[in-house]
């Protein structure tokens, strides 16, 4: 967190004044519930695959929505993604609320984590998304 307060500061100079509070999970939670909070620095992950799943937070009255952002049109895309059959235009109506989204820039990105995994020739079918499901793995020789 540190490394994120110096870089704001000297981007952003006197304009932007940073004061780290770290505290327990559970009170920072409930102050993010609470709206006591001006900026939180946390991360956010999926159990599956698919872009929806990290959009649908920000929907008005979405459990993860701690600061109440709310817009008809964003959440309008994703209702329409969530009914579309049609592979392209659901993935259309995601792009639509994602330049919403990042028009309205009620949360910012900073990073997206990634993993290195080492996995020998002979393994295959091994998938990487949210979750290990190793259903569809095997290994030859």
């Amino acid at each position: 967190m540190e490394y994120v307060q110096s870089q704001l500061e000297s981007t952003f100079g006197k304009k932007v004044e940073v004061h780290v509070q770290s505290m327990p999970k559970t009170t920072r939670v409930s102050n993010m519930l609470n709206g006591k909070y001006d900026v939180d620095f946390t991360g956010l992950t999926t159990g599956y695959n698919d872009p929806y799943a990290m959009l649908s937070v920000m929907m008005s009255g979405g459990n993860y929505n701690f600061g109440k952002w709310s817009n008809k049109q964003y959440d309008q895309y994703l209702t329409l993604s969530s009914e579309e059959m049609n592979v392209k235009k659901r993935l259309t109506d995601l792009v639509k609320a994602e330049q919403v989204l990042d028009d309205q820039q009620p949360l910012t990105p900073l990073y997206h984590d990634g993993q290195a995994w080492m996995v020998r020739r002979n393994v295959h079918g091994l998938v990487f998304n949210g979750s290990f499901d190793f259903r569809n793995t095997f290994v030859t020789k």
